[in-house]
């Protein structure tokens, strides 16, 4: 069995979809990313993107924990089938085991990003905002997370994900969507964004299992997946155009859910427009 090194690179966002997004050239994959946090666009292998090394790894003493290894498995299972549906563009064709396994991709990407880490980070600093000057120094302690403490978090969610959310997406319509010619989409390293028209303040909106709750994957420069729950969308078909409002409707999304980085083929693919940050944003 391959073995994990405790420096060993790790992809949140795994390679086999990165190379969706990517040319290959002298042999090796390369991609465009939009680097939202110092505003400029670069060239990058896809070796070097989106990946930290140990990310999935923790030591304890002498004993090394990591997802690594089942990762890799689940990614090994589920690229022939998003290669599948790629080409065929009707998630009806799907078998139900490789429907299981598109489930559980997705619920992964939930979690194994640093969008997680930084779900945590705002949750801990509304607690600790709303305790203020209450709270005992023992509390205090106790709610400070150290960098050991959002791993474990990040680790024990990853390893919940697919029991907690896989069946929920296994039970969704699917449906794919095409941009049309001229429109090409991109992704992030948060690249499985939400979406919900129905406002329900003060209560949130953006749980799985909310009425109204739209999931969208790009796939490729060209093609998504969306997934609804059927009795709030009964008449979506499985298939459908992107036009370019459409498009430009997903990047902001892209752009407000993203944690740093915008992933796509080619430069002229982004559209950062003033306000993406703030209206796609699902947690502020």
């Amino acid at each position: 069995m391959k073995e994990v090194s405790l420096s060993q690179a790790q992809h949140y966002i795994p390679k086999f979809y990165l190379k969706n997004f990517a040319t290959k050239s002298i042999g090796a994959y390369y991609t465009t990313v939009y680097d939202l946090k110092k505003d400029n666009i670069f060239t990058v292998s896809i070796e070097k993107i989106a990946q930290e090394t140990g990310f999935y790894n923790i030591k304890f003493g002498d004993k090394l924990i990591s997802m690594e290894l089942a990762l890799s498995k689940l990614e090994s299972n589920v690229a022939p089938v998003l290669k599948k549906l790629i080409e065929q563009m009707n998630p009806n064709i799907l078998t139900k085991e490789e429907r299981v396994y598109i489930s559980n991709f997705c619920a992964t990407l939930m979690m194994r990003v640093p969008r997680t880490i930084e779900i945590m980070e705002d949750i801990n600093e509304k607690i600790l905002n709303e305790v203020g000057q209450r709270a005992t120094p023992e509390l205090l302690k106790q709610l400070e997370f150290n960098k050991k403490d959002k791993k474990i978090h990040l680790l024990n969610m990853l390893k919940k994900s697919i029991g907690i959310f896989s069946p929920i997406f296994f039970n969704m319509k699917w449906s794919i969507s095409q941009s049309k010619f001229g429109s090409f989409i991109h992704t992030s390293d948060n690249p499985l964004v939400r979406y919900n028209p129905i406002d329900m303040r003060p209560y949130g909106n953006f749980g799985l299992l909310c009425r109204g709750i739209q999931v969208f994957l790009p796939l490729n420069p060209y093609l998504q997946l969306n997934m609804f729950h059927e009795k709030d969308y009964p008449h979506i078909d499985y298939f459908s155009y992107l036009n370019k409002d459409n498009v430009l409707f997903i990047k902001s999304l892209l752009v407000g859910q993203a944690t740093r980085f915008l992933i796509g083929k080619s430069k002229d693919v982004f559209d950062v427009r003033e306000g993406m940050r703030k209206e796609g944003n699902i947690f502020d």
